[in-house]
């Protein structure tokens, strides 16, 4: 990988492709002398991979008499991680926002939010944005 002879001894390994390394340090004298240090096991992983999002209800083109309540519901997965937030729009205005332990509630008791609202968007539990499926924001 790389050879230094200047004291504090170091280097960057940079562009590491994803996968499993064992890393080791040899260190020389100014005799001959030559050790190894210990293995070190490394993984480099991945980018993270943004949530998908997409609202299941109301669908695209729906129609409501004013004064309207909507009932919002969306899914959002992970392929990576957890989602661990889900916040419903209308065009750029936020009108709420619903944590993992509320969403894992929807979803097991398939639950509406009744919100005046257009579009969701995913959050993750690693660092990251984007968003696929359906009417979605993303922030820049």
């Amino acid at each position: 990988m790389g050879v230094t002879n200047i004291a504090p001894y170091g280097m960057t390994w940079s562009s590491v492709a994803a996968g499993s390394y064992t890393l080791t340090a040899r260190a020389t004298d100014d005799r001959g002398g030559v050790t190894t240090s210990s293995p070190v096991a490394i993984s480099v992983g991945p980018a993270n991979v943004p949530p998908t999002v997409g609202l299941t209800n109301p669908t695209n083109g729906s129609s409501f008499a004013a004064p309207a309540t909507i009932a919002l519901a969306a899914n959002a997965s992970d392929s990576d991680g957890n989602v661990t937030r889900v916040d419903f729009y209308q065009g750029a205005t936020l009108h709420r926002q619903r944590d993992e332990r509320t969403l894992h509630r929807r979803l097991v008791r398939r639950r509406c939010w009744q919100l005046h609202a257009h579009c969701a968007r995913g959050g993750q539990s690693r660092s990251g944005h984007g968003l696929r499926a359906g009417q979605h924001h993303r922030e820049s």
